[in-house]
């Protein structure tokens, strides 16, 4: 049987968690307020790949045999971010594996207008471009929802912004410090005449950049979409 996406309690807890037609996000609503859980990844599948890949290049850093207190350092870093995205993958999971709702939708107001909420007004309902066409967010005819459609499954977005917003210069922060460190590398290799060292620096130099213009241009592009639009459909910026 198919549930409609809405808030909902969880069988034997306390909890009143988002269902978006097919399984439990890990996103509460305490208070009123939408609260995603920082602990728990929303997409645990893409998790398990980022934690594969900081393990492999922490284990590639520690099979150089050439390998300096850099490497180590090097691994010891790749293999933290790896056993945290792991960590953050298994309680993600945890949370998709809920069972699905056994009663009816927590309808707090203040949750409202949920997606499929219509109402009269100039422009039909439905998903709109808001602006972007792979994340569209819910129209009732007369006003945006905080509801956008990620991969054909809404999500509350309500009361998020600032959060994107740190997320974002944390990630730009992040990358730049990983950047520095390789370059650091690459300076000191290049002095001292180590070539491995100088090779490993630049590598990761290019890497670390490579991935915080990626992520941070994606993170920027999460902050507009998770932005309330101020014109209707058509008319948005």
């Amino acid at each position: 049987m198919h549930i409609a996406p809405g808030w909902y309690g969880v069988n034997g807890t306390s909890d009143v968690r988002w269902w978006d037609g097919a399984k439990f996000r890990t996103i509460l609503l305490r208070n009123g307020v939408v609260t995603y859980e920082k602990a728990k990844s929303q997409q645990p599948s893409m998790s398990y790949v980022m934690g594969a890949v900081m393990v492999v290049l922490g284990l590639t850093r520690l099979a150089n045999p050439s390998r300096n207190s850099f490497d180590v350092a090097f691994a010891v870093l790749f293999f933290l971010f790896g056993i945290f995205s792991f960590i953050s993958a298994v309680l993600g999971q945890q949370v998709e594996k809920l069972p699905a709702p056994a009663m009816g939708p927590y309808a707090d107001p203040s949750t409202m207008p949920w997606p499929g909420h219509t109402e009269p007004g100039p422009i039909p309902a439905g998903w709109y471009s808001a602006p972007s066409a792979k994340m569209p967010r819910w129209w009732t005819g007369a006003r945006w929802s905080e509801y956008i459609n990620l991969r054909q499954h809404p999500i509350p977005v309500a009361g998020q912004r600032a959060r994107m917003v740190t997320s974002m210069w944390l990630v730009i922060s992040a990358f730049a410090i990983l950047s520095l460190l390789g370059l650091g590398l690459l300076v000191v290799g290049a002095r001292e005449d180590v070539s491995a060292m100088a090779l490993t620096g630049g590598i990761l130099l290019g890497v670390f950049v490579v991935m915080g213009v990626a992520l941070g241009l994606y993170s920027a592009h999460l902050v507009k979409v998770y932005t309330m639009p101020t014109m209707p459909p058509g008319y948005s910026t």
